[in-house]
């Protein structure tokens, strides 16, 4: 499923509403959050140096970005670009997934081999060698009035972490058989659940109607 649709399914109208007004959808792929979102791809450019394809600095409502910054080469460059083209007054979400409750302890990462970072709200210390705190990340913006920083596991069963992973791909395979079964066949979700947790195979929940990951609005002073 779209991660973008199954966040807009859970989070409050507040939050909604933030997506009214002139916006821009970084990572969009062909269909933007909201239909007045303008959007942003590869096909459009490279997200890691927005500011060479996109000139209305300052001008938008908001930002909006759904699972993209994972993707990029320097996180904290890409974000602070991002914030730039944030009008005063207005508002950047972006979306990135839990490293614990998506990369599950393994890097490089089993479910995206595109993945160049993982994401935790804060910790200590990371098991992961390319870990960012995204507090820090957003204490990083300048400008900043106010933020918010949310944990999303909505219908996520953590009975099914600490798989042992024997071969990266037969975990993808065995996921993708997973996701197809359950897709068609609801009624025997609990037992596939059963057998994988004997298997223990880690499973990318996401595939279903699960979320495993990180929610975040910034507000501009």
């Amino acid at each position: 499923m779209n991660e973008a649709s199954k966040t807009l399914s859970v989070i409050s109208d507040r939050h909604k509403k933030l997506l009214q007004g002139k916006g821009i959808d970084i990572g969009s792929g062909p269909y933007p959050v909201v239909q007045n979102a303008e959007p942003f791809d590869v096909i459009h450019g490279d997200a890691d140096n927005i500011l060479d394809y996109v000139k209305q600095v300052g001008e938008f409502d908001f930002v909006f970005s759904s699972h993209c910054l994972e993707h990029m080469k320097d996180p904290y460059k890409a974000i602070s670009d991002w914030w730039k083209l944030v009008r005063p007054g207005g508002a950047m979400i972006f979306i990135i997934p839990d490293e614990d409750l998506y990369e599950q302890g393994y890097w490089p990462s089993i479910f995206n081999g595109d993945h160049k970072h993982t994401f935790t709200i804060s910790k200590m210390k990371s098991w992961s060698p390319v870990s960012i705190n995204v507090i820090e990340l957003v204490n990083s913006l300048g400008d900043k009035k106010s933020s918010e920083i949310y944990l999303m596991d909505n219908n996520y069963d953590r009975s099914l972490l600490g798989a042992r992973i024997i071969s990266s791909h037969r975990a993808v395979r065995m996921n993708v058989i997973k996701s197809t079964l359950s897709i068609r066949f609801p009624f025997a979700k609990n037992i596939l659940d059963t057998v994988w947790k004997f298997l223990r195979q880690p499973v990318d929940q996401t595939l279903e109607n699960a979320l495993a990951q990180i929610f975040v609005v910034v507000y501009k002073s």
